[in-house]
């Protein structure tokens, strides 16, 4: 993987992310953004400067909470499904959240750029699991 992209309003989730991700050696590159609003801001200014794919700023994943302030993570999805989703095809994205509610998981399923629903923590096992099942869908 070469870029993944995190997008959470708590800087110790933020930390532990790129903490996590290096020591799993998932990622050459992470990013972070502190709400939807920074993080689409973030992505259409690499849109604009025609970031491509095998760029090591292009998001190969992005991992996204989805209670935050400003612009929730629903609020992120629909803004990059309406304006940036076709520029960045190739990216993946994760909800990695504290929410239990099963109704955030059902309306997640209907976001078809949504890989997968985590609950967190993240930890190496899970990152680990993870590098699997995209591999896994890689040779599909």
């Amino acid at each position: 993987m070469n870029h993944v992209f995190c997008i959470d309003d708590d800087p110790v989730t933020l930390t532990l992310c790129r903490i996590v991700i290096l020591q799993a050696n998932f990622a050459k590159n992470i990013s972070t953004a502190s709400n939807g609003e920074e993080a689409i801001e973030i992505l259409k200014e690499l849109k604009s400067n025609k970031v491509m794919p095998n760029d090591s700023l292009y998001p190969d994943l992005i991992f996204l909470d989805l209670n935050m302030p400003i612009m929730d993570g629903w609020e992120f999805l629909d803004e990059f499904n309406r304006s940036l989703s076709d520029y960045f095809s190739e990216t993946k994205i994760i909800i990695l959240s504290s929410s239990v509610d099963e109704a955030d998981r059902i309306k997640a399923e209907s976001y078809p750029n949504i890989m997968e629903f985590i609950s967190k923590p993240i930890h190496v096992k899970l990152i680990k699991d993870l590098e699997t099942l995209l591999q896994e869908r890689k040779k599909k």
